[in-house]
């Protein structure tokens, strides 16, 4: 009994210490929020540490790579035709510890150091950073972005012919316009949102983030664990799935099959009244409530759903929960 008692006196007394100094760490003004698109809360000083200029010239790919520690990259237009990076920091770096940049043929490459060695009182959590990127417009064939648990957000439009790809492990993804021909966007925690996603192939994933494409056009993708998903003007085809995560589409344009498939999400669909499909509605518990009733048939249950809404068409609507309801409305 004694000795469980020192353990709890010591657990105590740690937990007091940690609250202390985060107060301090308040009060002193190490915790500060970013604004603009560097939104979040972000504890300790940070300081230009690193800024580089090079010509925009014959760079056609870039690839930023913090997939070793966290850090935070911001896309911002230039006033010239130079690429800048500046990085920041919340401590005073050793040598090799500054982010690598360097140009390999047409590819930008910029590359974060491992830097965090552990837990830091001294730092709140480490030794954290981020970067501003700033790119004259229509630049990139080809653009990659990682980081571990920093966030990834542009201030800018993207126009790439290949491949655009953000990945982050907790950090939000956040995009204005962004056109290529295939964007992926993954994080396991964090929210992933465009303005405009356009390409032949739209994917977005996370694991218990939202994901809301305001505006999309391809075929479409989006899986997410328990987050929400979104799409406010989608033309073409998509495939979605959550498990208890609400979705919600309002289509601008049926040019495909559209298939949707949750566990306990409930599912709203908003669609051109001069549309054209087949709807397949199937639960275990889930109700289905649509505009057009008359035209399909329903099961005793009222949990399963069939018919046809508009002229005949070869383009179908499927909708799978476990619990989840389907209303459908028109616009």
């Amino acid at each position: 009994m004694k000795t469980t008692k020192i353990v709890l006196i010591i657990i105590l007394s740690g937990f007091i210490f940690f609250l202390c100094c985060f107060l301090w760490f308040s009060l002193s003004g190490r915790l500060r929020p970013f604004s603009g698109s560097e939104s979040g809360v972000i504890f300790g000083n940070y300081e230009l540490v690193m800024e580089r200029e090079l010509p925009a010239n014959g760079v056609e790919s870039l690839n930023i790579q913090y997939d070793m520690n966290s850090n935070s990259v911001y896309f911002y237009l230039a006033e010239d035709e130079n690429i800048t990076i500046e990085e920041y920091l919340n401590f005073k770096p050793e040598e090799g510890q500054l982010s690598r940049i360097e140009q390999n043929g047409k590819e930008l490459l910029i590359r974060g150091q491992r830097r965090n060695s552990g837990f830091s009182f001294v730092s709140m959590g480490g030794k954290d950073g981020y970067i501003k990127v700033y790119l004259p417009s229509g630049l990139f064939e080809k653009l990659s972005v990682t980081t571990v648990s920093g966030d990834i957000c542009s201030d800018i439009n993207f126009t790439v012919e290949a491949g655009f790809l953000a990945s982050s492990t907790s950090g939000d993804i956040s995009f204005q316009e962004v056109e290529a021909e295939k964007i992926s966007a993954s994080s396991t925690s964090g929210e992933i949102s465009f303005k405009k996603a356009k390409a032949e192939h739209v994917a977005a994933a996370t694991t218990s983030g939202d994901i809301c494409l305001e505006e999309a056009a391809g075929r479409i993708s989006a899986a997410s664990t328990s987050g929400e998903i979104l799409l406010r003007h989608a033309a073409g085809d998509a495939d979605i799935s959550t498990t208890s995560g609400d979705v919600a589409i309002a289509l601008g344009e049926l040019r495909g099959d559209l298939r949707i498939n949750t566990v306990s999400g409930g599912v709203k669909l908003k669609i051109p009244a001069d549309s054209s499909f087949a709807l397949e509605f199937d639960s275990n518990s889930g109700d289905c409530n649509t505009f057009f009733d008359g035209q399909l048939s329903f099961n005793k249950k009222g949990n399963h759903a069939e018919g046809s809404y508009g002229a005949a068409s070869d383009k179908a609507i499927d909708v799978s929960t476990v619990s989840g309801d389907l209303r459908i409305s028109e616009y």
